[in-house]
């Protein structure tokens, strides 16, 4: 992946000002995750489905930190 100047720097300072940033792992199904998740600092959110498997369309990779609710699994999110 590609990250710039800038945009490392923004991440090493929300690092050094104690900001944790969060991304999603990316929407290909490929395993590599993407940036901004597969920087060092960030943590990296994949995507489970009702069978608490990896998403067909969630990017994993060794920076996948945590998986979350991303295909019929029932979550706090309100509905209607």
């Amino acid at each position: 992946f590609f990250i710039s100047a800038a945009e490392q720097d923004a991440l090493r300072r929300a690092e050094s000002a104690g900001v944790m940033v969060v991304a999603a792992s990316g929407n290909d199904g490929t395993p590599r995750v993407s940036f901004p998740a597969a920087f060092e600092s960030v943590l990296a959110v994949g995507a489970i489905d009702s069978s608490l498997k990896k998403a067909d369309f969630s990017q994993w990779g060794p920076e996948l930190d945590v998986m979350g609710p991303g295909v019929d699994v029932m979550s706090s999110v309100p509905r209607g």
